[in-house]
């Protein structure tokens, strides 16, 4: 760019990326007059009205006692991959609308969302110790779209604040005050029933049956057979209809059947890498694990399944 003048100017963002998306690829004339801002292009011109610079709020500062660490990008955005989505939409329960990081006892940090009806945690090994916080699900979804996986990425963290460096970028926010739950606990440490399934195989025959579930409820009914080594997934509206589907899978224990929010199940799965998924239960109602074949505990998905009423 050349520049004739220095200066800074505050204009609706929103306003001025809408306007810039639909400008032809050419140059730009930007010019500032008072509180307006011109941009001109080959064949036309926007104004959008703004503020000056100095009623913008001052960065916030960082207390003394900072922790910093530097993330590796890579591992941050495959875990954002694995957990953002059951991240919880209810402000008013708004330590869960965040990504808590965690520090592990044995070299790692996890990270980990739930909206008090699923669980997803993603953990890796690293020698970098973390501050426990909670990060706004919204700022590390922005975040996503920014940060390139060999991007430099550093977080600092104070009591309520935290910043994030990434090569050119900057990102201020509050963290998430509140005490997280302890999710770990609400792992079994042992399953009397386990599955291996095609992961694909088991998104597309869920895809398949769901238009049959009630809107409302929106429930699959997944039913192990061991004697045929078969899932069995139907789904039912009583006004609409029903739909049976099965698929061949690897299983061991005795014959289950569970009820789990399709719309979850898709998520969780989608969310997971790798040709085959591994399924963990006890009981009907404890709860389900979704898992990458061969991650254990590190990359997994629960989800608490439903009782049906008659």
């Amino acid at each position: 760019a050349t520049i004739s003048q220095e200066g800074s100017f505050c204009i609706p963002a929103k306003a001025l990326v809408d306007s810039v998306n639909k400008i032809p690829n050419c140059n730009l004339e930007v010019k500032l007059d008072d509180t307006t801002l011109t941009l001109k292009h080959k064949t036309g011109k926007f104004k959008i009205n703004g503020i000056s610079s100095s009623e913008y709020p001052d960065f916030p500062q960082l207390d003394e006692g900072s922790k910093q660490i530097n993330l590796s990008a890579e591992k941050l955005l495959e875990g954002l991959k694995a957990v953002l989505f059951s991240a919880s939409s209810d402000e008013t329960k708004q330590v869960l609308t965040g990504v808590n990081f965690k520090s592990l006892a044995d070299n790692g940090i996890s990270l980990a969302t739930t909206d008090g009806h699923r669980l997803s945690i993603y953990s890796y090994e690293t020698e970098d110790a973390i501050e426990e916080c909670t990060i706004p699900a919204k700022v590390l979804q922005e975040l996503t779209k920014i940060v390139k996986p060999y991007s430099n990425f550093r977080l600092t963290t104070s009591d309520t604040i935290a910043i994030i460096n990434s090569d050119n970028v900057v990102v201020a926010f509050r963290t998430l005050v509140g005490y997280y739950p302890s999710y770990w606990s609400l792992i079994p440490k042992q399953f009397s029933r386990d599955c291996c399934i095609s992961r694909k195989e088991l998104i597309e025959t869920i895809e398949r049956v769901n238009p049959m579930s009630d809107a409302k409820e929106n429930i699959v009914k997944l039913s192990f057979i061991p004697d045929e080594q078969k899932l069995e997934l139907t789904t039912e509206n009583r006004e609409v209809g029903s739909a049976v589907d099965t698929i061949n899978c690897e299983f061991s224990g005795d014959p289950i059947t569970v009820c789990l929010k399709a719309r979850y199940a898709l998520e969780a799965l989608k969310s997971l890498n790798g040709e085959h998924v591994q399924i963990k239960i006890n009981e009907a109602l404890t709860p389900l694990i979704f898992s990458q074949l061969g991650s254990g505990v590190s990359n997994l998905r629960l989800l608490m399944p439903i009782q049906l009423r008659n």
